[in-house]
């Protein structure tokens, strides 16, 4: 709730001064609220109110502040079946479900998993990656392949972290699927089809546009 919404001196234990709370430092612009229905019920009415009527109220403070914030919420849940068993405020979900965009699972748009992954091994090979040099990263087809037969039960944060993770044992800069980190990973995955021998690391482009 400070968190979110701020807090005054003497709130509560610890609170030594004054703190904005993130709808605050967001005044004028966006905020994001990742897993929106987890949030506790009372923070889904202070919510509430702050979308209807644009104010805050800070933890331990009876002053109310008017705040001009565009909220963009995200969930992996079910509003609807979270607010038949009495989870989630049905009016809240109203409120928030203005302009609704559907994003489907990475199993389920695996055509994404090479851009995707091309993305991640971006991050890792540019500066402050981590990587030893700033030189793309390649991955072989044989490697992409069972990424994209792979269910991801942990949607893109567990594909993210396998590229990473990946990447960052792998040598020469290249990922291959016989790596033994690599083939654990899969293990309770399926390939997706056959692949042929590739020999040296594609990159996730030159993949991308072979399979488009």
């Amino acid at each position: 709730e400070s968190e979110l919404f701020g807090h005054v001196k003497g709130a509560f234990s610890g609170a030594i001064r004054d703190k904005k709370g993130r709808f605050e430092l967001a005044d004028g612009g966006t905020i994001f609220l990742d897993e929106v229905a987890e949030l506790p019920k009372h923070l889904q009415v202070k919510l509430l109110r702050f979308l209807q009527n644009g104010i805050i109220e800070k933890v331990g403070s009876e002053k109310t502040i008017s705040v001009n914030t565009r909220v963009i919420s995200a969930t992996n849940k079910d509003l609807k079946q979270e607010i038949r068993k009495g989870r989630f405020r049905d009016d809240l979900y109203y409120r928030i479900n203005v302009i609704p965009i559907h994003i489907p699972p990475v199993r389920d748009r695996r055509i994404d998993i090479p851009l995707l992954v091309d993305h991640f091994l971006q991050e890792v090979s540019g500066p402050g990656g981590g990587a030893e040099a700033a030189e793309p990263i390649a991955i072989s087809r044989e490697a992409l392949t069972m990424m994209m037969g792979y269910k991801w039960p942990g949607n893109v944060r567990e594909l993210q972290n396998a590229a990473r993770e990946r990447s960052r044992t792998s040598k020469r800069h290249s990922i291959f699927h016989r790596q033994k980190q690599w083939s654990n990973h899969f293990a309770v995955g399926s390939a997706h089809g056959t692949a042929k021998r590739s020999g040296p690391g594609l990159s996730t482009r030159s993949i991308t546009k072979t399979q488009l």
